[in-house]
């Protein structure tokens, strides 16, 4: 079989014949035409698809941050929670309170997290700011960190939804590359039968 170079030189010239231009070439177009129109509708869904990826691909990224910003909180919660248990049991005082590190206030603060106990202090429940002078009980302590578990946990799921996603669209990307290849290879075999039966 002709290469893919030798197709397209000989399928140059053979349609520019005069003969061939005014009495075959319409019919052989037509029916390479059809391959090269089923060709252009794949590369278009592989555009589609390449574009869905990269929003799913943006949308993965920001939600293994978001858990990775709950997690960072939770623990840092978690620390301060140690230190004041530590504290009420050597004071045998059960009414100690301890202040939240900045960042997780403006964390908190910037995301408007209600916690129940905590944020809730607006009308209808609504948010209510928190400032890093503000000291919290241990039960406090526990809701605020409960909250950043249980927001992480979200985000996890959401990101193994987005994997599943992802998985299904770079699948279809690989099927719609794989029948563009399959397609140009039967056009090429057409093409090379029409110039081996002109020969």
């Amino acid at each position: 079989m002709p290469t893919n170079t030798e197709i397209y030189a000989y399928s140059s010239e053979f349609y520019s014949t005069p003969e061939i231009t005014s009495n075959y070439a319409p019919a052989a177009l037509s029916t390479v035409s059809v391959f090269g129109y089923i060709c252009l509708l794949f590369v278009e869904h592989c555009y589609a698809i390449g574009g869905l990826v990269a929003n799913i691909g943006q949308q993965y990224d920001q939600q293994t941050q978001d858990e990775l910003n709950c997690q960072k909180m939770s623990n840092e919660v978690n620390e301060v929670l140690v230190n004041l248990q530590n504290q009420a049991n050597a004071e045998d005082n059960p009414n100690v309170t301890a202040a939240l590190p900045d960042d997780v206030v403006d964390y908190i603060n910037d995301n408007e997290i209600v916690i129940t106990g905590v944020t809730d202090g607006g009308e209808n429940g609504s948010f209510s700011p928190i400032s890093t002078d503000d000291k919290f009980n241990e039960g406090q302590l526990q809701a605020i960190k409960g909250q950043f578990d249980i927001m992480s946990t979200e985000y996890s799921d959401s990101n193994s939804k987005y994997q599943l996603q992802l998985q299904t669209a770079l699948q279809a990307l690989t099927q719609s590359i794989t029948a563009i290849s399959q397609t140009m290879s039967k056009s090429n075999q057409v093409i090379s039968q029409i110039i081996s039966n002109f020969k």
